[in-house]
Formats: C-alpha cells, sequence, structure tokens
C-alpha cells in the first residue's frame, strides 16, 4: 500500500506544480486567468507521444478518442492530476483493522 499512496503522492504533486504554473502565468499577464488544459501541456512536454497516444487509441476505438479522451484533455491539469492523485491516495489508505468478538 505504500507504493500506492506514492503514486497518488506523486500525481498530487504533479497537480500542484500545474496549479503554481498556471497561477504563475495570470500574474505575469494582465489578460485575466489563464488555465492551462492537461492536453497543452502534453503537447508541449512531447507531442510525438500525443501523436502516438492518438493513433494507438483510435486503432481500437475512435469514438473513445473523441468523446472521452478529448474531453479529458480539455479539463485544466491541476484538475486532472489532483483528482487521480486523491483517488489513488484514497485507494491506498491505511484501512483500520476491525476486531471482532464472538463470546
Amino acid at each position: 500500500m505504500f507504493l500506492v499512496r506514492l503514486v497518488g503522492s506523486f500525481f498530487l504533486l504533479i497537480a500542484a506544480l500545474s496549479l503554481i504554473h498556471d497561477g504563475g502565468m495570470t500574474f505575469s499577464h494582465s489578460k485575466g486567468i489563464l488555465i492551462t488544459p492537461i492536453g497543452q501541456h502534453w503537447f508541449d512536454v512531447s507531442p510525438a507521444s500525443l501523436d502516438a497516444a492518438e493513433s494507438t487509441v483510435r486503432s481500437f476505438s475512435p469514438w473513445f478518442w473523441d468523446n472521452i479522451v478529448l474531453s479529458v484533455l480539455f479539463y485544466p491539469a491541476w484538475v486532472v492530476f489532483g483528482l487521480l492523485g486523491l483517488a489513488i491516495c484514497y485507494a491506498g489508505r491505511k484501512r483500520e483493522r476491525i476486531n471482532i468478538y464472538a463470546n
């Protein structure tokens, strides 16, 4: 369970860094609130892997890419990674042991 919580914490760290990036971009420009979608971050980091992922997913199910993946790629990166990190941390939490004694 430690490894699961570690992965969840890593996703939460990515979410925090993405939120800091968006906040810094908002304060450095006077155009209002700037929110960078996760697809833009992915394209900036590695456009070749984005194209490879698109072609791979489209070969299996074009509907899944068009309706599910593209809608997720338009969400802010800090929202996606934050929710994913919280879900993974919750799944890997330490559960309390319940002692049941039958007399």
